[in-house]
């Protein structure tokens, strides 16, 4: 009996070590517990949800802070991108959030990065290793009939094109390109 009472006072210590182990990681903490692509998508892929953004903000097209997906746990395709371009950029591996459009109303943002000399792509949680030897040899492995891709940045939730570029396979006209927002 004493060393029941012994082992349950024992465990009664531990507990709060064990809560501290299963306490929601931070921010910061996220971002460098992820320091490879893998362990980045295992982070996302435990941590966030896919949520439509009508869901979420009431409104067709809102992009989060990668500091907002983490605190909301819950996002779309650009919301995820942006994270993951945040935590590899932190990491020191040069990434760029890339919407994709074709055919349809097709759009699809993904995180496109240099991983052993080729381009790999983060598509939400997914890892695709792909052993291209440039982006649009990339997104045409993730997706062959996509007619263009624009490498976008965040500001003030909306996603602003920085470059565009074209399937070459595909011939399709690309839209025109101002100074302006585009609603990606």
């Amino acid at each position: 009996m004493k060393s029941v009472l012994m082992g349950l006072l024992m465990f009664s210590f531990a507990l709060p070590s064990l809560r501290a182990a299963e306490a929601p990681l931070s921010f910061e903490q996220a971002i460098a517990s992820a320091s490879t692509p893998k362990e980045l998508a295992a982070l996302m892929k435990k941590n966030f949800r896919f949520t439509k953004d009508e869901k979420n903000f009431h409104e067709t097209d809102h992009w989060q802070s990668p500091k907002e997906i983490w605190d909301r746990k819950t996002g779309d395709c650009e919301d995820y991108a942006l994270f993951a371009q945040y935590v590899l950029r932190t990491h020191g591996i040069d990434a760029e959030t890339v919407s994709i459009y074709g055919a349809g109303g097709y759009a699809h943002t993904i995180v496109i990065f240099k991983e052993a000399g080729f381009f790999r792509i983060l598509n939400q949680a997914k890892l695709e290793r792909f052993h291209a030897k440039s982006m649009p040899e990339a997104i045409s492995l993730l997706n062959p009939e996509w007619t263009w891709a624009a490498i976008a940045k965040l500001k003030a939730s909306r996603g602003y094109i920085r470059e565009t570029f074209s399937n070459s396979r595909i011939e399709q006209p690309q839209p025109s390109v101002s100074p302006h927002p585009f609603p990606l």
